[in-house]
């Protein structure tokens, strides 16, 4: 499966401009996203199967959804592959690094992780920046008719990020739309769009 990833995401990148440790520029995505951005900002691309994934246990019999096992392919997904199978023992951290403080333009897609149409909120799928939660308009998330994650981009609004390493972390918590246990979206990948320099800390490793 991984091997076959691999050979989508060759396809995928091909006349994408690529930045250092795996942060992509101006590529991939679905729904309402540009490439880059206005008055010199860069719109950056991070790919949630490249984030670390050690130690996550998420949502499946036996841990068989647990770690790199959370990753899984989709020809809908920007770069081939996405992580799903998020539940409350799976926080997924996204860590880059700035050169300096600022603000930056949040966007994501996520997909339904094969559940019936969702309205998630800041209570039942927590975007935390630097230690903070970040309040946004709940987005919806629902199955297609020919696609069951039915990857959309939503946008989640301004953040504000500092010099040097940053985070934010996508934390189920406080629902039970999966049969009574915590779940999430699935998610495809972190879409920023800043006047500063980003460096995405990427495991590209997860995909050997």
């Amino acid at each position: 499966m991984k091997k076959y990833i691999k050979s989508m995401i060759a396809a995928a990148l091909a006349g994408c401009m690529l930045t250092s440790a795996g942060a992509l520029v101006a590529c991939g995505g679905n729904g309402d996203g540009g490439n880059g951005g206005n008055g010199g900002e860069t719109e950056y691309v991070f790919e949630a199967e490249y984030t670390d994934l050690t130690g996550l246990v998420g949502l499946g019999p036996s841990g068989s959804t647990s770690g790199l096992n959370m990753i899984a392919e989709s020809k809908e997904a920007s770069n081939g592959a996405f992580v799903g199978s998020l539940g409350e023992n799976s926080p997924l951290t996204f860590k880059f690094t700035s050169d300096k403080d600022g603000t930056a333009a949040l966007k994501g897609i996520f997909g339904s992780n094969a559940l019936a149409s969702i309205t998630w909120t800041p209570e039942e799928f927590g975007i935390i920046v630097n230690g903070t939660a970040v309040t946004y308009t709940g987005f919806g998330t629902e199955q297609g008719v020919n696609s069951v994650q039915n990857f959309k981009l939503r946008t989640i609004g301004t953040i504000n990020i500092k010099k040097g390493e940053n985070t934010i972390v996508l934390k189920p918590q406080n629902n039970k739309h999966l049969n009574g246990t915590v779940s999430a979206p699935s998610v495809d990948c972190l879409k920023l769009t800043t006047d500063a320099k980003l460096t995405f800390d990427a495991h590209e490793d997860n995909l050997d």
